[in-house]
This record gives C-alpha cells, structure tokens and sequence, in this order.
C-alpha cells in the first residue's frame, strides 16, 4: 500500500523520465507542494500534491492501513485546494493511489479538474504512472477520464516508456 512519500517518489521518477527537472520534493512532514518541477524546453512549472492510500508514520494508528473513504474524501479535497491555489501561468496537478477510494472522490470532481486544468497522476502498486488531463511537456486537456474514473489515453511508467490505453 503507497504512502504519500511512495507517490511522490514515483511521480518524481516519471517526470524526469519525461525530461522535466525537479527543483523541489517535500515529505509528509514538510509543508508547500510536495513537489515541484520545472519543463527546460517551456520553462512551465509544476506544482504537484500528493496523497497516499495510507499513512507513512510508523506510529500513526493508519499506518499500514487503508485510509477511510471519508479521509480519502477530505485528503483529496485538500489536494484540490492546494492545486487550484497555483498561479495562472503555472501548471498544477494531483498525484494519488489508483485504487477505488480515490477513483471515486476523482472521478466526483473531474468536472473542476478539468476546468481549472488540474492534472492526475495515478500511481499504482508496481511503480506506473498512469496521467489523466496531462501531455509530458505539460500541455493540459490532452485525455480525459472515463465515466468510470479510469484513466484514458496515456499510460507511462517510472522509466519513461509510454502507450495508448482505451478508454476503459
């Protein structure tokens, strides 16, 4: 199960494989986005905030356990506070766990995310990145999520590879 610091550290590995440069990671205990990266060939930068499918204190009570829906609730909720605050020039985006918790809470706010041009990077338990709303040079509105809260168009993994999925 992936803890918010896994997340980042995936998206991470999937950004530079799309040839952005990070100029700043956070961790749980730190506050700003959890992550920040700059494009060389646009000069756009990203904001990205993370959360993760469970916590990633050893002594948290939910350490190791799946969050509630109503914390996957709030915990997206905040995630898409946090976007919605990056300036205008500026590209945002929201990387969460691909499971059902959060395909849900998503899939409930695609509409806003779509407008405020917000994107998502879904991360799953075998390092892979799936982007919805999101071109590798940070174009926006490039895919779009399926009725079913999966993501469509672009699959890539942490290393970089890529190929065109369906619409699930």
């Amino acid at each position: 199960m992936l803890n918010e610091n896994d997340v980042i550290a995936v998206v991470k590995t999937f950004l530079n494989a799309a040839g952005w440069t990070i100029t700043r990671t956070s961790s749980t205990t730190q506050t700003g986005p959890d992550l920040e990266a700059v494009h060389p060939a646009s000069d756009r930068r990203l904001y990205v905030e993370a959360k993760g499918a469970t916590s990633a204190r050893p002594t948290s009570s939910r350490y190791g356990q799946p969050f509630s829906a109503s914390q996957v609730r709030d915990h997206v909720a905040n995630a898409l506070y946090a976007a919605a605050k990056v300036r205008e020039d500026d590209l945002s985006a929201i990387a969460v766990p691909h499971n059902r918790a959060h395909a849900k809470c998503v899939h409930a706010i695609r509409h806003a995310l779509t407008a405020l041009k917000i994107a998502v990077f879904w991360v799953d338990g075998d390092n892979v990145v799936d982007a919805w709303n999101w071109d590798t040079d940070g174009s926006a509105g490039r895919t779009r999520l399926t009725r079913t809260g999966s993501p469509a168009r672009l699959r890539s993994n942490a290393l970089g590879q890529s190929s065109e999925l369906g619409d699930g």
